[in-house]
């Protein structure tokens, strides 16, 4: 019985292994990315309430957690990379406390950005709009409300200024 068990589970990571893609490292592709700006409502650091949905212009939802690295590492790059979002309005959006919101954007160095804002939602319609997804994840949005590009977990640089 244990030398069957032994081989089923052999035979079982042998297979896990080998449905494995190593050959290139794939960005997610989006499980329900919202093709329009989604009904999202948000408070802003400064108390404003709004809705994603009025959000007039081209707009970048960035859904983050502040305790992510991955998340960190994509507001760096991001900060760095400031001059390609100057066409746009950054709202980088999480479900976490309030304090935590405001400590990654000084940290961050995004606080003092005129296009950039940071905002606080509930978890539920996260979930209603995108399912259940990694962060940081990154959704751009033309002028027209329309989506342009959506990028599940951490993404490079140069595959998100492609798309603005």
């Amino acid at each position: 019985m244990y030398l069957l068990l032994a081989c089923l589970l052999l035979t079982t990571a042998v297979l896990s292994v080998s449905a494995i893609d190593t050959t290139e490292v794939q960005l997610h592709s989006p499980h329900k990315a919202p093709l329009r700006l989604p009904d999202l409502p948000m408070t802003t650091t400064g108390g404003v309430q709004i809705n994603a949905q009025s959000l007039e212009g081209k707009v970048v939802l960035v859904l983050f957690q502040p305790d992510c690295d991955h998340c960190q590492r994509e507001a760096e790059v991001i900060r760095e990379h400031l001059e390609a979002f100057d066409e746009y309005v950054l709202y980088f959006v999480a479900y976490a406390p309030m304090r935590e919101i405001q400590q990654f954007a000084k940290d961050y160095r995004l606080d003092k950005q005129a296009n950039i804002f940071f905002a606080y939602t509930d978890l539920q319609p996260i979930l209603d709009n995108f399912e259940s997804i990694p962060t940081p994840s990154l959704y751009i949005y033309s002028d027209q409300q329309q989506l342009v590009k959506a990028f599940e977990g951490e993404a490079p640089i140069e595959k998100i200024l492609e798309h603005l």
